[in-house]
C-alpha cells in the first residue's frame, strides 16, 4: 500500500512540475483529434539513473508507464486514467509490479454517481 501511495504522489509531483517537453502527433488528417502531449522524467537515487516514467495525455485520456531498478529492486507500473471535463478520474487503471514483486492490479470507475 505504501508503494502505491509513493506511486500515486510521484504522479501527483510530475503532473503539477510546470510546463513539460511537449511532442505532437498530428497530421492534417487528424485535425479533429485531440492532441497528444508526452512528458519523458527520469528517476534519480543518490544521483544515478535508475528508472524513468512516462506520460501521454490526449484530450481526457492519460497514460503512465513508470518504472525503475536500483540494487536488483524495482517497481514497474502501467496507468491508465480518463477525467471528466472538470479534470477528475472517471476511471483509472494500475498494474504492474512493487518493488519486492508483488502484482499490482488495481481499478477505479465512476459510474452511475457511485465509485
Amino acid at each position: 500500500m505504501r508503494k502505491l501511495i509513493v506511486l500515486l504522489t510521484l504522479t501527483g509531483l510530475a503532473a503539477c512540475s510546470g510546463e513539460a517537453p511537449v511532442s505532437s502527433d498530428t497530421t492534417a488528417s487528424q485535425s479533429q483529434q485531440p492532441q497528444v502531449e508526452t512528458a519523458s522524467y527520469n528517476v534519480l537515487f543518490g544521483g544515478t539513473d535508475v528508472g524513468d516514467m512516462t506520460i501521454s495525455q490526449s484530450g481526457t485520456l492519460i497514460d503512465i508507464s513508470y518504472g525503475f531498478s536500483n540494487n536488483g529492486r524495482g517497481a514497474s507500473s502501467e496507468e491508465t486514467l480518463l477525467l471528466s471535463e472538470a479534470g477528475l478520474p472517471i476511471s483509472w487503471k494500475i498494474t504492474g509490479k512493487t518493488t519486492f514483486g508483488n502484482h499490482v492490479n488495481e481499478t477505479y470507475e465512476l459510474k452511475d454517481g457511485q465509485a
